[in-house]
């Protein structure tokens, strides 16, 4: 299950995984394998405008939260990638970064900075990093087995991966005025379920009781997300539906669609083709991200 931040991107560590984590990357006579395991909790450090580029997984250990070996260098090595870094998927800042949290409360100014960052990307390759993730931490050798036994912190990297077109489109979206939806949603105190709608493409569900503003940034997000909620593939896939429907009665009956076209491989299996190329380009031009 995904969970939503709430005041924190994620738990921070333990004194004694802090102790763990600086004594395996600052001792010499570490072997080669714990060195790479050490690696995965490092902060690489960019600057983005006049801002420090936030970094996911930032405050966890993932050696002490994995239960083999080849998971921690599974995430050293993708966090270490420079395509990756590049990518600034926001699909993981969202979920697993406190840097990134600590820019949001700097203001919407900040926030933008790395939202420009994470939009202005070579979209088609960063869509193929994410993809071959997706399946990558899964496999044995990697993080099979802790993907299996529901270890929060491979499942928030699934997460990130297989959503990133999804939160990519919507995150990147623009308002008439020319701000970012996602940006105005999460500066908005008088409406903070405004920001929630982002989180259903990782998998969480929309808050009962929530009464997100009833904007075009919202109908239009929506409409993004209903182009990938028939995919069983993906997150949304289980949580579009429910929050349409919740979102119509303070909207609308018609504001957003809450029925989904399911998306079936030849071979009957849903595939993770999360939306039509003609689809997502129709969707490119409307959000004003082809130039």
């Amino acid at each position: 299950m995904v969970l939503l931040m709430t005041g924190s991107a994620v738990a921070a560590p333990t004194d004694s995984e802090a102790t763990t984590t600086a004594t395996a990357t600052t001792t010499e006579s570490a072997t080669s394998t714990s060195s790479e395991e050490a690696a995965a909790t490092t902060t690489v450090v960019t600057t983005v405008g006049t801002i420090e580029t936030p970094t996911l997984f930032d405050t966890v250990s993932i050696a002490s939260n994995s239960t083999t070996t080849t998971c921690p260098i599974f995430f050293s090595r993708f966090l270490s990638d420079p395509q990756f870094q590049k990518c600034l998927p926001l699909s993981g800042l969202l979920l697993s970064s406190q840097s990134y949290f600590e820019i949001t409360k700097e203001g919407g100014f900040a926030t933008t900075q790395v939202v420009d960052q994470t939009c202005n990307v070579d979209v088609p390759t960063c869509q193929l990093v994410m993809e071959k993730l997706g399946w990558q931490i899964g496999l044995e050798e990697n993080c099979g087995a802790d993907l299996q036994l529901g270890n929060p912190v491979v499942q928030q990297a699934r997460a990130a991966f297989i959503s990133y077109k999804a939160v990519y489109l919507a995150g990147c979206l623009k308002s008439d005025s020319g701000s970012y939806c996602y940006v105005d949603a999460l500066m908005n105190v008088t409406s903070p379920s405004d920001s929630y709608v982002y989180y259903l493409p990782l998998g969480q569900n929309f808050p009962g009781g929530a009464r997100p503003t009833c904007s075009d940034c919202l109908s239009n997000t929506l409409r993004i997300y209903s182009a990938f909620a028939g995919n069983s593939s993906q997150p949304l896939y289980d949580t579009y539906t429910s929050a349409t429907q919740q979102i119509n009665m303070g909207c609308g009956p018609d504001f957003s669609n809450t029925t989904v076209q399911f998306q079936m491989s030849n071979s009957g299996r849903s595939t993770f083709s999360p939306a039509p190329l003609m689809l997502l380009s129709t969707l490119l031009v409307v959000i004003g991200l082809i130039v």
